[in-house]
């Protein structure tokens, strides 16, 4: 589809280009998104809700005639800033960065892990699987950062399990 929109109205009319741009309007960028580094990430609810039916349920699940709160707030103590800011870059463009020039570091497969995560704890299946396929590119140019996956791994499983209600996968 995004190829037919390309053709028609150019590159910078396509879906993901349009909501890539909706991530810098404050304007429409209604939640705050918090990880453990307390840094906030500014996202439309539309987004999240858009792929998320749990977070769908937490924005727009209210009584008829309620109106939704002017500051809304998600708290992620399992991702640093950068991590859910990738994750929402994703939602919106569908792309996690496959450039081959990424650096294969214990800092980004830690990031990856933490993105794995996020589409974990909000039940979002195309950005685990996205992390997956990044992890296991950089797992197989440097093998090694299977110990950093597997560290953040341990570090976030009881929080999010007993946060988030979740069993182990």
């Amino acid at each position: 589809v995004d190829s037919v929109v390309n053709d028609i109205f150019g590159a910078e009319d396509s879906l993901s280009s349009i909501l890539s741009r909706s991530l810098t309007k404050k304007s429409l960028c209604d939640v705050e998104v918090a990880g453990r580094d307390e840094v906030p990430v500014h996202v439309p609810s539309y987004l999240l809700a858009c792929h998320s039916e749990v977070l769908e349920r937490v924005f727009y699940s209210q009584d008829v005639g309620e109106q939704p709160s002017s500051h809304r707030r998600v708290e992620c103590p399992f991702a640093d800033h950068r991590a859910i800011q990738a994750s929402v870059q994703v939602l919106a463009t569908h792309t996690l960065s496959e450039d081959p020039e990424i650096e294969a570091s214990e800092s980004s497969m830690r990031s990856v892990s933490q993105i794995h995560l996020f589409g974990r704890v909000f039940k979002i299946p195309s950005l685990e699987s996205q992390a997956v396929r990044m992890a296991r590119r950089m797992m197989n140019k440097t093998p090694c950062l299977v110990c950093a996956a597997f560290d953040e791994f341990i570090a976030s499983e009881k929080l999010v399990s007993r946060e988030y209600n979740l069993s182990s996968s």
